[in-house]
């Protein structure tokens, strides 16, 4: 028989790490991304998150980080996750996002800052797009 199987992998699915000090934030988001086909890790402040991403480098293709949390703000989340050389694209939302934030996020390379109360179909726009750019890179 000259049939070959192929054999597929099945495409790994985009993991989103999702950091805010509310908990009901985090498990509402879980809930979004996953109907959306996401694979999501939650954790509820700065220090996790680093420890998450440190624990998978490559691990995750978004981190959608609050500025306002225990352990680490959002900002030095991206600071040391940039200086571990991690790529990952970061969306940060915040109630408490002012210009002189907003440009030390720039800064460092986030190009998607929203400002609480963000719409969730805006979140999840955005997941979108980051995720469409990384595979077009």
């Amino acid at each position: 028989m000259n049939a070959k199987s192929v054999s597929s992998t099945p495409a790994r699915r985009p993991r989103v790490l999702c950091a805010d000090d509310e908990v009901s934030i985090t498990s509402l988001l879980r809930r979004l991304l996953e109907a959306h086909g996401y694979e999501v890790q939650v954790t509820n402040d700065g220090l996790a998150a680093l420890k998450a991403l440190q624990a998978h480098p490559e691990g995750f293709d978004v981190v959608i980080s609050d500025h306002d949390m225990p352990g680490l703000t959002g900002l030095e989340l991206v600071q040391r996750a940039k200086e571990a050389g991690q790529g990952v694209h970061f969306i940060i939302y915040s109630g408490s996002m002012r210009a002189e934030l907003a440009a030390c996020y720039a800064e460092l390379g986030v190009t998607r800052q929203l400002s609480k109360p963000v719409g969730l179909s805006v979140l999840l726009c955005s997941v979108e797009q980051l995720i469409n750019e990384s595979k077009h890179q």
